[in-house]
């Protein structure tokens, strides 16, 4: 008997539009066995969030609800408030989304504690759980002096610590930064193999945990397109936007017989087939720009008064007509540099210039005039109305925008009329992401500031604003990005920065940048390395092995 089963799975939302005929889902069919690792893949609205919502019943979605959801042989919905809680765990995209007291120790007793589990076993279990996840050195800390990735562990490590029998995971890496992200999915796969846990994971990037799944799921526009093997998928996939680098380069020689999906085996096909390339070395130029947009000298910055630096020595240039990336660990500093380049913090020490004038300058919101615009995490943020079009349709200072401008926009952002009659709460992640840059590109800025514009993005709407972008840059526009999205870097961005501890430890061209790195670097990059030389995407990878591939009589075996 399967341990999950979907029996013509359908489901509409009260206010269902015309996707799959007003359904959300519509005949979604799959069973997993218990201890099976499922991966959703799917672009953004497609229904794979509201797939992971319909199995964890305390917060299934309100709308209209038929065919079958079975869980250990009975229906989901009979199964008891409390076995539920216990049983089936759940983490969020944003790790500040879930957590619900101060500490980490009383985070990890909350879920066993309301269970009505005894204090000795709480306590053995939170024992157990801080040693598997590795949690000792932050046990008694508070929650919101930890960094993203940590948070995102107390998040898991609370949910494990009632010992469910399936966790499902909605993008839990989207926020991440790659060593983090990497630590997290390690945890992750350790989990269903040594504690034979179900895992449904829902993610945009697949890179981390294709090879490790039983199972794909692809799903879009509420319909199943796809429930195979790996292997299946990859032979069968007509969209190959939802494989590894390392698959797309094996789909690419048809090479149908593999059986492993990882960056190192796509670097053994490339060692097996392909001659050295002796690239010449980069120039090691830190000089490349002026700042003429931006510049920050020897900042420095802190929270508190005698709190420590979280800005300590940093030096920053962006000039006009460019892309910069500004990437690091969470909680390095990236979203306060931000901060302070934008007026909402002050500097203890140093100087910024925006646009050649000392930022102090700039008075009674002189700033935001037609000068800098910023984009939160949250786009959400930015919108205080109750439908996008009331929302965009007037500027800060109450006058409303020409109709023709505004169309315009919308029209070259791909921001439909429907969409604009909804509540902002209501779009996708892409679609919220490109009204509120509608909304942001209407005040005309010379410099736009995005923080993390790529989550919960799927790879089509990352293309999308990779080619917005650099219209922008094209128009004279500064645009300055923070990420830990090293593919979207690669594809969009002239120069990147990296931040570390408070300083600006490297700052390059984007080439430079990605070929000198082990860490921050893509897996095109790592596949390529020593043969491909100064190859940072999957088509420059892709491309260069196809047009090489009879170098040694032997690229298409």
């Amino acid at each position: 008997m399967a341990f999950i089963e979907c029996e013509k799975l359908n489901f509409s939302y009260p206010y269902a539009d015309d996707k799959s005929n007003g359904f959300a889902l519509h005949d979604i069919d799959f069973s997993l066995e218990q201890g099976d690792f499922l991966l959703i893949c799917g672009t953004s609205g497609s229904g794979k969030s509201t797939l992971l919502r319909l199995l964890k019943p305390e917060i299934s979605p309100n709308g209209r609800l038929d065919g079958k959801i079975i869980y250990a042989g009975k229906f989901l919905n009979d199964l008891p408030k409390t076995a539920s809680a216990a049983e089936i765990g759940y983490v969020f995209q944003d790790p500040n989304a879930a957590y619900v007291t101060e500490k980490v120790y009383s985070e990890l007793a909350f879920l066993p504690q309301n269970l009505g589990l005894s204090p000795e076993t709480i306590e053995l279990r939170i024992a157990e759980i801080s040693a598997f996840f590795g949690l000792e050195s932050i046990i008694g800390s508070d929650i919101c002096n930890l960094s993203g990735g940590q948070k995102q562990l107390v998040n898991l490590a609370a949910v494990m610590t009632a010992y469910p029998k399936l966790l499902i995971l909605d993008e839990p890496t989207s926020q991440l930064d790659p060593i983090s992200a990497e630590r997290f999915c390690e945890i992750v796969l350790r989990i269903q193999r040594e504690m034979g846990t179900t895992i449904i994971v829902s993610e945009h990037n697949t890179e981390h945990f294709f090879n490790f799944a039983d199972k794909i799921l692809h799903i879009e526009n509420g319909r199943q397109l796809a429930f195979d093997t790996p292997s299946k998928f990859v032979k069968n996939a007509a969209n190959h936007d939802f494989l590894p680098t390392s698959a797309k380069l094996f789909s690419s020689f048809k090479l149908d017989n593999c059986t492993a999906f990882t960056t190192s085996s796509a670097m053994d096909f490339v060692r097996n087939h392909y001659k050295k390339d002796a690239s010449e070395q980069f120039n090691d130029d830190k000089n490349h720009l002026n700042g003429d947009a931006v510049k920050v000298k020897n900042a420095y910055f802190s929270y508190t008064r005698r709190g420590k630096d979280v800005i300590d020595g940093l030096d920053f240039n962006a000039d006009f007509g460019r892309i910069h990336a500004i990437c690091g660990a969470n909680g390095s500093g990236k979203t306060t540099l931000f901060k302070l380049i934008s007026g909402l913090k002050t500097l203890r020490d140093g100087k910024i210039y925006i646009d050649g004038k000392r930022i102090s300058s700039y008075k009674s919101g002189a700033l935001y005039r037609n000068l800098i615009a910023s984009l939160p995490q949250d786009p959400h943020d930015i919108f205080i109305c109750e439908s996008v079009k009331e929302d965009i349709s007037t500027s800060p200072d109450g006058e409303k925008y020409d109709l023709k401008t505004l169309r315009s926009l919308c029209e070259r952002l791909n921001v439909s009329e429907k969409l604009l009659d909804l509540h902002p709460y209501d779009l996708s992640g892409g679609e919220i992401q490109r009204a509120a840059l509608v909304k942001l590109l209407l005040l005309e800025p010379k410099i736009l500031l995005l923080d993390e514009p790529t989550k919960g993005l799927d790879k089509q709407c990352k293309r999308q604003l990779s080619a917005l972008l650099k219209e922008l840059a094209a128009e004279g526009k500064a645009v300055i990005f923070i990420t830990h999205d090293v593919d979207f870097i690669a594809e969009t961005a002239d120069d990147v920065t990296l931040i570390f501890g408070g300083k600006a430890v490297s700052s390059l061209p984007v080439r430079q940048f990605i070929m000198q790195n082990s860490v921050y670097t893509t897996a095109a990059s790592r596949i390529g390395r020593g043969y491909f030389d100064k190859t940072m995407t999957d088509f420059e990878l892709i491309s260069s092995a196809v047009i090489r591939k009879n170098e040694r009589g032997d690229g298409d075996e």
